[in-house]
């Protein structure tokens, strides 16, 4: 499966996935997150998306890193909204997404100038333990000072 997914090869990966539901070989964790993974890789956040409901059709309950890869695969498409939904059910769940979500989402955030966004991701990442970093600060001091001029 990594294999596969690793050249890129999601077609081949998937007939990997069918064949061993048709042998009676249950896959697990790892195999769902090399699946979400390759789909990331290859921009198809959005397949990696659905992926995560089938993982739970087939009893298998994602992780913290089936998660992780589905943010980095939404703000990897600036599509920072949902990748803010994905990092809020993870840390309702437990788990802490990385500091890198963070500073991505941080950025994109002050790139819209949506102040409540930022403000939401800084709370939370310093919640997890994260502190930002003086370019992270840079940044989010620019977005306040052109909200004060408005």
């Amino acid at each position: 499966m990594h294999g596969l997914c690793g050249k890129g090869d999601l077609d081949g990966a998937f007939e990997l996935l069918e064949r061993m539901e048709n042998c009676g070989v249950g896959a697990d964790i790892m195999v769902f997150n090399v699946l979400i993974s390759g789909l990331r890789k290859q921009g198809r956040v959005d397949e990696a998306k659905v992926l995560e409901r089938l993982m739970m059709e087939k009893g298998c309950d994602p992780n913290g890193g089936s998660y992780q890869d589905v943010a980095y695969g939404l703000l990897d498409n600036e599509r920072f909204e949902e990748a803010k939904e994905i990092m809020e059910r993870m840390v309702l769940m437990g788990f802490g997404p990385s500091f890198v979500s963070y500073k991505v989402l941080v950025k994109g955030m002050c790139e819209r100038g949506v102040i409540g966004e930022v403000d939401w991701a800084v709370r939370q990442m310093m919640k997890q333990g994260f502190v930002p970093k003086m370019g992270m600060w840079k940044q989010i001091s620019c977005i306040f000072c052109l909200a004060l001029r408005y």
